[in-house]
């Protein structure tokens, strides 16, 4: 069957919302709730209104604390100085994508990555200003969770070389994707 999608307004923070209550806003502005069947309503999606950035900026890290995924590729807007900020906030991240957003480097992959050591995700295809450095930083000390890597088209002028796939590769047990395709696949190329 179909799935309805209703939108709820001025929303108390759901029991059993990740984080501690403490730390949590205790009412939202408004909320998606998409109906589970026999299963009960499934939230979808938590919305914080605001007039301005600027009445929003002492709320953001209590509005980012529980983020867990974080899809925004092709976002031209993206910079390092965004990543600092998740890494800052979202201790929670699992989930990353941020495919071909051009302006994001090693030095703000390396912050998120440090911070965010639930990453199980990350997709970093089409980022040309990532290299081998932060790469091989994910697999020397940071995500030890991290089971799918996409890193295809990132390194500016081609791929990453072998050696340093099969360096991060060494050091991550868990993984089972990278580059998009089966790690058996990549290795018998």
């Amino acid at each position: 069957g179909t799935e309805g999608y209703r939108v709820v307004g001025s929303v108390d923070t759901p029991r059993g919302f990740p984080g501690a209550p403490v730390q949590a806003k205790d009412e939202w502005e408004a909320a998606i709730v998409r109906d589970g069947g026999e299963a009960g309503p499934e939230l979808v999606l938590l919305a914080e209104v605001k007039a301005s950035a600027a009445a929003a900026t002492p709320d953001f890290g209590r509005l980012l604390r529980g983020l867990e995924r974080l899809h925004v590729s092709h976002c031209g807007l993206l910079t390092d100085e965004s990543l600092f900020a998740l890494a800052e906030h979202c201790p929670r991240l699992s989930d990353v994508s941020v495919g071909f957003c051009v302006l994001i480097t090693d030095r703000g992959l390396t912050a998120l990555v440090q911070s965010c050591r639930l990453l199980s995700s990350l997709d970093l295809n089409g980022c040309p200003l990532v290299t081998c450095d932060s790469i091989e930083a994910i697999g020397a000390h940071c995500c030890p969770r991290l089971r799918f890597l996409n890193i295809r088209c990132s390194k500016q002028g081609g791929s990453f070389s072998l050696s340093c796939v099969l360096r991060v590769v060494a050091r991550m047990r868990r993984l089972r994707q990278l580059v998009g395709q089966p790690l058996v696949d990549l290795i018998t190329e």
